[in-house]
């Protein structure tokens, strides 16, 4: 066994978030913990993007919670991973993080619209892309399906996974929640 690096691609309203959510149910089932970098709000307490028991853990904090055979979710990766802070100490400890999550059995999926936004360190080495597309494509239209493209840099062959009643996956995951920028912290060398 060996983890992975995975990179869930999309607009907005189009699945990102659920197939986080999807992956993390799977390896939550599987007996591994999972950790999410649910949003907490300003009166202290989460504003939990999964259903089901996970653990709290912001990006900054990756490197030193000693992981190992877990299931990691970093929604709005955007903003943790942001390309224009890559030289920043903090950011040495999450790309330094990112080298050891395949020995580690870590399974890390983050997720972006626009994949140049992420650290260049984390985005030019992901295991598998994930694209998800929405059905219909109008996201103010009711959600019919969702397709997931999945192409893995060892294989040349794409997989397509069809979730053809995707409310059936709501109780999974809270989708409401607004994307916020973890408190930042000075970090000291």
């Amino acid at each position: 066994m060996t983890g992975s690096l995975t990179e869930h691609r999309a607009g907005n309203r189009a699945g990102k978030t659920f197939g986080l959510a999807l992956f993390a149910w799977e390896s939550y089932n599987q007996g591994r913990p999972v950790f999410c970098n649910c949003p907490k709000l300003s009166i202290g307490v989460y504003d939990c993007l999964l259903n089901f028991p996970h653990k709290h853990l912001d990006p900054p904090d990756y490197y030193r919670a000693d992981l190992f055979d877990c299931y990691l979710m970093t929604d709005e990766a955007a903003d943790p991973l942001d390309a224009r802070r890559a030289m920043t100490k903090a950011r040495g400890d999450l790309t330094s993080f990112a080298r050891q999550v395949k020995k580690r059995e870590i399974h890390w999926h983050y997720d972006t619209i626009r994949p140049g936004d992420i650290e260049p360190r984390v985005r030019e080495n992901p295991d598998y892309i994930i694209e998800s597309f929405r059905y219909p494509k109008e996201i103010f239209r009711p959600l019919q399906a969702l397709r997931f493209v999945i192409t893995s840099r060892y294989s040349s062959v794409q997989k397509t996974i069809w979730i053809t009643e995707p409310w059936k996956w709501y109780p999974v995951y809270n989708h409401w929640p607004m994307s916020r920028r973890p408190i930042e912290r000075e970090v000291t060398a």
